[in-house]
C-alpha cells in the first residue's frame, strides 16, 4: 500500500519550483533530477556558456593568483616577454605600436608594462589573501595551531624542559646552525610596502595563442622553423609547450616564490619562537609544548617509472618530550607540521615512518641530547627526500602521493635537490676485474 501511494503520488517539487520526474535508485525511493539552467532562466544559452567560462568555479583555498589573469592569456591572444617587457600582438597599428615579424608577417606590438612590476603590483593588492591562503596551507597561524596536532605525552616536567631548551639546545643550535640566528621577539611580518621575493622566469618567452615557446637569439637561416624579429633582432622559438601546461608552471613558481617569502608569518618558526634561523627554529606552543623545527625546502624525487616528482617545502619538528634519549627517540618521533602528501607520512599525528637499526638509537643514546635531536631530524629530513628504494617503492608507490612531474629541465633550471632512484652498482675495481677476466 505505501509504494502504490508513492507511485500514485505527485512528484516531488524542485527548490526553484519546477516539476521533474525523478529517477529511482531502489524500491520506495526516488531521487529528484535538477533541470538544466538553460531551460529555467530566461539569460539566452549563449550568454549562460560566456558567463561560464569567464567565470569558472575555483577550487577550495585555490591560490589567488595566476599568471593567466595578470597576462590576460587565452587561446587567441599573443603575448611576448622580451627582457622582462611585456608586449602584446595585434594585427592593427596603433600610434605607440612597433613593427615585429612573425614568419614573415607583419605584425604590431602594444607595449605594456615590466613583468616584474606586474606581478609585484599583483602580490601588493592580493596580500591579505595571500596571507589568508598560506595560513589556511599551513593549518592555521602561529605556535598556537601545534597544540591540536596529535602527539605522546611529556615525559619530562615543563622546568626541567625549560632549562634544557635555554640552557643547552639553543646555544648548540646557535653554535652549528647553518644561518644567522634572529630574535623570536623580533616581528618578521611584511607590510604592504615590503616585496616578496618574485620568481626567475625566463628571460625571453612568448604566449602565442594556445602555445608557449622559449626564445633565444638566432643568427642564420631558420628553415621552416618559427621565428620572431623584434627591433632588428631575429629569436628562434623553442621547446613549445601547451598553453595550460606553461600556465600551471607558471603558476607553481609564483605560488612557491609567495610561499617562502611569507613562511615566516605562519609557519612555526614564526615570530613567537624562542629561536629561529635560516633552517631551525624551537617553537614554545601555549600549553606548554616545546618544538625543534626544521625547514625542509622543495626538493624533487624520482620514482620507479622515471618520472621526477616535486615536493614542496614543509616543516618537520620533533616534541621534546622527555630529557633521555631512549625515551625520546623511536622510529616515529618526528612529526609533519602541516598536511602533506608523502609516501612515508601517515598515521595519527603525521608521524614520518623511519625504520632504524639499534646500532642507529645505541649512537644517540651516547651523543649529547642536543646533537641527537639535530640529528634526527636530518635522518627525518633524508627519509622523506632520499628514502625512497626499491626496498619501499613497492608498498609506499609514489603515485599514490598524487604529486605533479616535473621535467629536468625545469628542476636544473628552479636549482631543486633531485633524488634519484637507488640503483646498487658494483665497485669499480670489480667492474674492471670483470672486463679483465
Amino acid at each position: 500500500r505505501r509504494l502504490h501511494r508513492e507511485r500514485e503520488s505527485d512528484p516531488p517539487r524542485l527548490p526553484n519550483g519546477s516539476w521533474r520526474r525523478t529517477r529511482r535508485f531502489g524500491a520506495g525511493f526516488r531521487c529528484p533530477v535538477p533541470l538544466p539552467e538553460r531551460l529555467l532562466s530566461d539569460e539566452p544559452a549563449d550568454q549562460i556558456v560566456a558567463r561560464r567560462r569567464v567565470s569558472p568555479r575555483r577550487r577550495a583555498n585555490a591560490f589567488p593568483l595566476s599568471i593567466a589573469q595578470l597576462l590576460d592569456l587565452g587561446p587567441d591572444k599573443y603575448v611576448l616577454v622580451l627582457g622582462g617587457r611585456i608586449d602584446r600582438l595585434a594585427s592593427r597599428p596603433r600610434s605607440d605600436s612597433a613593427t615585429i615579424e612573425v614568419m614573415g608577417k607583419r605584425l604590431y606590438t602594444r607595449p605594456g608594462s615590466s613583468l616584474d612590476k606586474t606581478l609585484q603590483d599583483a602580490v601588493s593588492l592580493h596580500l591579505p589573501s595571500l596571507r589568508q591562503w598560506l595560513a589556511v596551507q599551513a593549518g592555521g597561524s602561529g605556535s598556537g595551531r601545534l597544540d591540536e596536532i596529535p602527539a605522546y605525552p611529556l615525559a619530562a616536567k615543563l622546568t626541567e624542559i625549560d632549562a634544557f631548551v635555554h640552557e643547552h639546545l639553543i646555544p648548540y643550535i646557535r653554535d652549528v646552525g647553518p644561518g644567522a640566528p634572529s630574535s623570536g621577539h623580533t616581528s618578521s611580518r611584511l607590510s604592504g610596502s615590503d616585496t616578496v621575493r618574485l620568481p626567475q622566469f625566463e628571460p625571453n618567452f612568448a604566449f602565442l595563442g594556445p602555445r608557449w615557446c622559449s626564445l633565444v637569439p638566432f643568427f642564420g637561416k631558420a628553415g621552416n622553423r618559427l621565428t620572431l624579429r623584434v627591433d632588428g633582432d631575429t629569436y628562434l622559438a623553442l621547446e613549445g609547450q601547451p598553453l595550460s601546461l606553461a600556465v600551471s608552471r607558471f603558476d607553481g613558481l609564483l605560488e612557491d616564490a609567495v610561499r617562502t617569502s611569507l613562511a615566516a608569518e605562519v609557519a612555526p618558526g614564526g615570530p613567537d619562537a624562542l629561536y629561529r634561523d635560516d633552517t631551525y627554529s624551537v617553537v614554545r606552543t601555549p600549553r606548554g609544548r616545546t618544538y625543534v623545527v626544521q625547514r625542509v625546502p622543495p626538493y624533487v624525487v624520482e620514482g620507479i617509472d622515471k618520472k621526477l616528482y616535486y615536493f614542496d617545502g614543509v616543516d618537520i619538528g620533533l616534541l621534546v618530550r622527555a630529557l633521555q634519549p631512549r625515551d625520546l627517540f623511536t622510529p616515529q618521533c618526528v612529526q609533519v607540521l602541516q598536511d602533506y602528501r608523502h609516501m612515508f607520512v601517515y598515521g595519527f599525528g603525521n608521524y614520518i615512518c623511519m625504520p632504524r637499526e639499534q646500532t642507529y638509537f645505541r649512537e644517540l643514546d651516547r651523543s649529547p641530547l642536543a646533537e641527537g635531536i639535530l640529528q634526527q631530524l636530518e635522518a627525518a629530513r633524508m627519509t622523506l627526500c632520499a628514502g625512497y628504494m626499491p626496498q619501499n617503492a613497492v608498498m609506499h608507490p609514489v603515485t599514490r602521493v598524487s604529486r605533479r612531474e616535473i621535467a629536468l629541465d625545469e628542476a636544473r633550471r628552479r636549482r631543486l635537490p633531485i633524488y634519484w632512484y637507488y640503483k646498487p652498482r658494483r665497485p669499480l675495481m670489480a667492474r674492471v676485474h670483470a672486463l679483465l677476466d
